[in-house]
């Protein structure tokens, strides 16, 4: 059995998993000489050629592959190319998660904004560890360590990173098989 073959790029894949997909491009047919290429760059970098099927071409990217990436978020980018000829046809974003086959044991699945949360609490709560206390916030020259924000703004900071929180839990949690439709069944007539 083999794996499905979608017809659009992923959104997001598991370290450690196989992906496939196919794309065609009436003006661009793989029958004609095309070749089609994926770029992958973020935490690490891999590149994907895809392979001519008829006019259509399908994109295989082995397990191997992605388990060699880092989780996190990468910008890819699909060219074509034909002899001299250099054409960037797509792009867009996909996301790589930890694949529990590749992950060991003491797994925090935890975003960033929970980690963080929860070190504002703890603080809040004077029980924070060490790691906890220095975690650093900010970017560039702006950086400060957790311990070292006044109460007030680290209060602000909770209400900002539990509002993340929240919209992270209600994105997941509308990724099941759909909407839930609640039907009740009347007992048979006799």
């Amino acid at each position: 059995m083999s794996i499905e073959r979608l017809t659009y790029e992923p959104s997001e894949f598991a370290i450690g998993e196989s992906l496939a997909w196919s794309k065609s491009f009436a003006e661009y047919s793989a029958a004609n000489g095309w070749i089609l290429t994926y770029y992958f760059r973020g935490p690490t970098t891999f590149d994907v050629i895809a392979i001519a099927n008829g006019a259509a071409f399908d994109v295989d990217v082995a397990a191997s592959v992605t388990a060699n990436a880092s989780a996190g978020l990468y910008f890819w980018q699909a060219w074509l190319s034909k002899d001299d000829d250099k054409i960037r046809i797509a792009s867009g974003r996909i996301t790589a998660a930890a694949g529990f086959p590749t992950t060991d044991a003491g797994f925090d699945g935890k975003s960033d904004a929970e980690l963080l949360l929860a070190a504002i609490d703890a603080l809040l709560a004077g029980k924070a560890t060490i790691d906890q206390q220095e975690y650093t916030i900010g970017a560039g020259g702006s950086q400060q360590m957790l311990r070292k924000i006044p109460i007030p703004d680290l209060i602000e900071l909770r209400k900002h990173y539990a509002a993340i929180v929240a919209g992270e839990r209600r994105k997941r949690n509308r990724r099941g098989l759909g909407r839930t439709i609640r039907v009740q069944f009347d007992p048979p007539r006799s």
